[in-house]
């Protein structure tokens, strides 16, 4: 870089103010008054929200004893803020403190009535609708998950975590307890759709996790939905049990499916469903699958044709979930009250079959579906796990059927793939922030002095200095690296006068009693 050809120049500026001479019995200024900055703060969900302001940063360069006076300049309408001491230096604000942006003044007066004024704005930062999910939330059709803030400034910067915590646990399932759904900014509503391996035995809770940043002020929100449970918006119904097929004997009980569309609580029965499915049955199987539909038959057996007969039971589950297997059900003789005798005093030859075979077809028709991972349930250590769960489905159509058809067959679709896995096996080493001495101010006074400060992330077991990302993983305590200073007037008061001794009296001077003596005055900036 060249070398300017002007020499350095520097300039020295002194300023006299004349009406300022602390030995003179007379001088009076104003006092300062300082509310002091603007406050964020989050509302206690409880209602115990209790504000604190402080004027203890004002002042009077001439001494004097001060008197304050606080006074709410604007609240949010429909609270009820009370100052219990609105005449001390600081003063707590209770009541019914709502979200929203409240305006306090202090007066601050001397003795000679001289008063000055300042203000302080207080932001008090609400959920004020919890997270909940819209109506028409169903699993193939999708949910929006909404909830709303409040009282948020609006230079503020907003990020939202939405997690799915199982809160019942299920039955042979192996869902996580936690699902992080989104973390996304300022949006108050966000699609979500549910995967189908969701256990919907089990009840759910969406938690809202917000962080509020203003300037180097960070609030933290949390909110939680109520218990809910996913549902499917078509659900199969079974109608009335037609009568048994045989006055004596065994028979069979028949009956009809209808489809119910949940969202519309509109039900279609369709009584001639043994010989083709309608459309709205169509609809349950395209979305269920065999999930959750109802037998059509079952045996029955109103007495026996002679004194005795065979009364037989429901057959059982097939011992293989496809291809050929065998199921049973019991057979007992009874008489006409309806009560077991011994099976001699019933025909042999009648007897009906205790066990048969059973084929639910090539298990090559099936196949596994998977969810996808969870995150991880720790971020480091020995017991970190994902989790993800299996379903059987079909492989023509993609249709879920019962989790046991995929099970145990000879024919089998494979081996299940791992449902659980290890994740984040290492060392868990805390860290934290280690911040440096403040450095000096960038203003003597006004409105936008700031000092700053250095800030290390350093690892409790090594004391090593190491990225700042294993802090934020680590959840470390945040510490701000700069904060404001010297946020008052520029006036008088910042200036001190240097009054020197009197000079010896000179000689008298013809005409006057006494000659002269003199002193020496200068000011200066209390910072030099």
């Amino acid at each position: 870089m060249a070398k300017s050809m002007f020499p350095d120049i520097r300039i020295q500026v002194t300023v006299i103010d004349d009406d300022y001479d602390p030995d003179d019995p007379n001088f009076d200024s104003d006092p300062v008054a300082s509310a002091g900055p603007d406050q964020y703060l989050v509302r206690d969900a409880g209602g115990g929200t209790v504000l604190t302001l402080d004027g203890s940063q004002s002042y009077a360069l001439d001494g004097d004893d001060l008197s304050y006076q606080w006074e709410i300049v604007s609240a949010v309408p429909g609270s009820a803020p009370t100052l219990t001491s609105p005449t001390a230096t600081s003063t707590f604000v209770t009541g019914n403190i709502l979200a929203g942006a409240y305006t306090f003044k202090i007066t601050v007066s001397d003795p000679s009535d001289h008063a000055t004024s300042d203000e302080v704005v207080v932001w008090v930062v609400d959920v004020s609708t919890q997270p909940r999910l819209l109506d028409g939330c169903y699993v193939d059709t999708g949910c929006v998950i909404a909830f709303a803030l409040s009282g948020v400034p609006p230079t503020a910067t907003v990020q939202s975590l939405v997690v799915l915590h199982k809160v019942a646990a299920s039955i042979g399932g192996n869902a996580a307890e936690n699902t992080v759904l989104a973390f996304s900014s300022p949006g108050t509503a966000m699609p979500w759709r549910p995967d189908p391996a969701l256990d919907l035995r089990a009840s759910f809770v969406i938690k809202l996790s917000v962080s509020v940043k203003i300037g180097t002020t960070q609030l933290l929100l949390q909110a939680a939905s109520a218990e809910f449970k996913l549902a499917y918006s078509f659900a199969y119904q079974g109608l009335s049990w037609s009568d048994c097929s045989a006055a004596c004997g065994s028979g069979v009980r028949r009956r009809a499916l209808a489809c119910t569309y949940v969202a519309g609580a509109e039900t279609s029965p369709d009584v001639s469903s043994s010989a083709g499915t309608t459309a709205t049955l169509g609809q349950c199987a395209a979305v269920l699958g065999y999930q959750g539909r109802p037998a059509t038959s079952r045996v029955c057996f109103e007495k026996p044709c002679g004194s005795t007969g065979w009364r037989s039971g429901a057959w059982s589950t097939c011992s293989q979930s496809c291809g050929v297997g065998a199921r049973t059900r019991l057979v007992e003789c009874v008489d006409t009250s309806g009560s077991v005798v011994a099976d001699s005093l019933c025909s042999q030859a009648d007897r009906p079959a205790a066990q048969e075979e059973c084929n639910l077809g090539q298990c090559s028709d099936l196949e596994w579906y998977y969810s996808t991972w969870t995150s991880c349930s720790q971020p480091c250590g020995n017991t970190g796990t994902q989790r993800r769960r299996a379903l059987c489905r079909e492989r023509a159509t993609g249709l879920l059927v019962p989790y046991s058809r995929c099970v145990g067959a000879s024919a089998s679709p494979g081996a299940q793939e791992t449902t659980v896995r290890e994740c984040n096996r290492r060392t868990c080493e805390p860290f934290y922030y280690l911040a440096g001495p403040w450095g000096t101010c960038t203003k003597a006074c006004g409105p936008d002095g700031t000092r700053k400060r250095s800030l290390q992330c350093v690892s409790a077991v090594t004391g090593v200095e190491t990225d700042f990302e294993l802090c934020d993983e680590a959840g470390a305590f945040p510490v701000s690296q700069e904060e404001p200073c010297n946020r008052h007037p520029c006036q008088a008061a910042m200036y001190s006068v240097e009054v020197s001794t009197w000079s010896s009296c000179s000689a008298p001077v013809t005409g006057r009693p006494c000659g002269v003596r003199n002193r020496t005055l200068s000011c200066t900036t209390r910072h030099g």
